[in-house]
């Protein structure tokens, strides 16, 4: 048989009073070193230079200077990080009329980053009231005065490559006083600012030929006057992005063959592109469309 073996138990007495008291006399010291160290600590940090701005970084600008960005921002000198306030910054820089839209982030240690993405000119208009010619944004926003705009190109060294060809837009609007800042409200032609954007961007042939966007009510909406290859492309009012799009490959065709024509007109949505010719016959133009009426022809 296996004897069980006998021990004897260990008694734990409660801690006495004093104990405790030594215990709680412990803890509270700690806590008031550690409270007292991270005051010390911030104290450290509000006196030294080691968050103080040392850097603002300005990205995405290309028409607007660093030191305008600067001037709106209306920051200390001296100022430390944290006593910095991103969105007090960002609404003084989106008053401004060249800016889109604006990001600030505070970097640590020393660095302010300030993320501008600018509007973009992709067109000219002129006041009729003035004779002012002003330059907009896809969005029909008024950006600046043309001379404004080159004074600015001109310091910052942008080429008028770098920014396009910026044709005219005409299109009869009530007399006021025009500036920048205003928004032009002209049925359809933010949509044919957008596509026009894309298609720039695109590098389409057909692009650099364009002198003028006109809005012109016994059209029915736009047209386009080009400098070659056709003197205007009807536009319309709607589904004006489509109808942009289908110029690429009529274009191409009309160059290659050296085809000089009235007009494109691109308001014949399921039907097809018309087409008056001016400069060749009757007979090579039926050979060249395959079709009965040389007048004005559909090509689909």
């Amino acid at each position: 048989m296996t004897k069980k073996k006998s021990g004897r138990k260990k008694n734990f007495a409660p801690p006495t009073l004093g104990r405790r008291i030594m215990g709680w006399s412990i803890t509270g010291a700690i806590c008031l070193g550690l409270v007292y160290g991270a005051y010390d600590l911030f104290q450290f940090c509000v006196r030294s230079d080691l968050f103080m701005v040392k850097e603002v970084r300005i990205l995405g600008t290309e028409l607007l200077t660093k030191s305008e960005i600067l001037r709106e921002m209306d920051i200390p000198a001296r100022v430390r990080l944290w006593q910095i306030e991103p969105e007090r910054i960002e609404a003084a820089l989106i008053r401004l009329d060249l800016v889109d839209s604006v990001q600030v982030r505070r970097v640590l240690p020393q660095t302010l980053a300030v993320e501008v993405l600018e509007r973009k000119p992709v067109a000219r208009w002129q006041d009729p009231a003035t004779h002012e010619v002003y330059v907009l944004d896809e969005k029909r926003w008024l950006l600046a005065t043309l001379g404004e705009l080159e004074e600015r190109m001109a310091r910052n060294g942008i080429s008028r490559r770098e920014i396009g060809p910026l044709p005219l837009i005409v299109c009869d609007r009530s007399v006021r006083g025009w500036a920048p800042g205003d928004r032009l409200d002209v049925d359809g032609l933010e949509d044919v600012l957008n596509t026009y954007d894309v298609l720039w961007t695109r590098g389409e042939n057909w692009i650099a030929s364009i002198d003028r966007f006109e809005y012109v009510d016994a059209l029915h909406g736009w047209k386009i006057k080009c400098r070659e290859v056709a003197e205007e492309i009807r536009l319309g009012r709607t589904n004006l992005t489509q109808r942009l799009g289908k110029i690429d490959p009529v274009w191409r065709l009309l160059e290659s063959e050296e085809i000089r024509v009235a007009y494109i007109d691109l308001r014949f949505d399921e039907q097809g592109v018309a087409i008056k010719p001016l400069n060749i016959g009757v007979v090579e133009w039926m050979e060249l469309t395959n079709r009965e009426t040389p007048t004005e022809k559909m090509i689909g």
